[in-house]
Parts: C-alpha cells; structure tokens; sequence
C-alpha cells in the first residue's frame, strides 16, 4: 500500500513540475498568430485593449489581417504602402523586473518593435515605460524570416503590449513573448 502511495505522489509531483515549467515558458501574447478576429467598435475601447491595434502614422499605409498568407495557422498580419505604421498587440500580464524573449516572423520587410510596460491599463510604470527589443534576424524559411530580441520588464510593471513599427510593407505573424530563464 505504501508503494502505491509513493508512486502516485510521484506522479503527481511530476506532473505539477512538468505544467509548472510548460507555464513559465508559456507565450503571453493574446492572439499571437492573428487566428481570432481583431474587430472592435470604437465604443468598445476596453474590448480595443484586448485585440491587436492598427494606427497609420504616415500615410499612405494601410492594414488587416491576410488569409492568403500565414507562417503557421491560417492568417497573418500584412501591413502595405510606404509610409508607416504601429501594430499594438492586446495587454497582458507579466512580472516586474524580468527578462523576456520577443520573437515575430515577418515577410517583406524588416520590423522595429518595442515592449510598454504599464502598472495597469491606462497608467504607465515610473520607472521605463518602453524597452526596444534590438530584433535580430535568427533563421529563415519559406520566405518568413524569424527576428527576435530581449527586453526587461520595469520594476513596477504589471501589464505590457508589443509595438511593431513598419516602415511599408510588411507581413507578420506568430508574435511570441516568453520570460527568459
């Protein structure tokens, strides 16, 4: 009796080990790969902070999700025209003063991106609100080339997004932030 007591406990320590470290690696970026819809109503900006965000800053520039074209799944994310643009990602949560990896696969062109850090939605850290993600470019396939950078969160943060900066055109998707060991 006390055998199985013994591997039964070990499985479920095992167990709660092997979620623990899937969870710390664990994506935290809503709608990483632009599957679920992104439509909002402007009245509805607490739903606006949720979804990925479009702002033209020079036109002409323009952007939507693309059916056509994915790097995994079935839509990506293109952005067109020769002026430039933000894409914020929705808020989600993530821990103060941690390093954390940021990876997005683009087509088309070379992308900028940028993590804001906020105590909550609406007020930002006092501490840096922003840290520039220096992406590199670390594989290729297919056509989508992968970039990835790091960033650190502020010592107040509780909350961020992604800002990716497009000057023209560019294709993104599969956005990923994960806390680094």
């Amino acid at each position: 009796m006390n055998l199985r007591v013994a591997i039964a406990t070990c499985i479920v320590l095992v167990t709660a080990a092997t979620l623990a470290a899937a969870d710390e690696n664990a994506n935290l970026v809503p709608n990483p790969g632009f599957e679920q819809s992104i439509e909002f109503h402007p009245k509805d900006w607490k739903k606006g902070l949720t979804v990925w965000r479009f702002y033209e800053i020079n036109l002409p520039i323009k952007g939507g999700t693309d059916s056509m074209i994915a790097h995994a799944g079935k839509r990506s994310y293109r952005i067109e025209g020769t002026g430039k643009a933000f894409l914020h990602s929705g808020f989600f949560e993530v821990k103060p003063s941690t390093k954390y990896k940021l990876a997005l696969w683009c087509r088309e062109g070379a992308p900028e991106a940028e993590v804001f850090w906020w105590v909550k939605e609406g007020v930002e850290t006092d501490k840096r609100k922003l840290s520039k993600a220096n992406l590199k470019k670390t594989a290729e396939k297919d056509g989508w080339t992968l970039y990835q950078g790091e960033a650190i969160s502020a010592p107040d943060a509780k909350k961020a997004y992604i800002r990716i900066i497009a000057q023209g055109n560019l294709c993104v998707d599969d956005v990923s932030l994960m806390e680094m060991r």
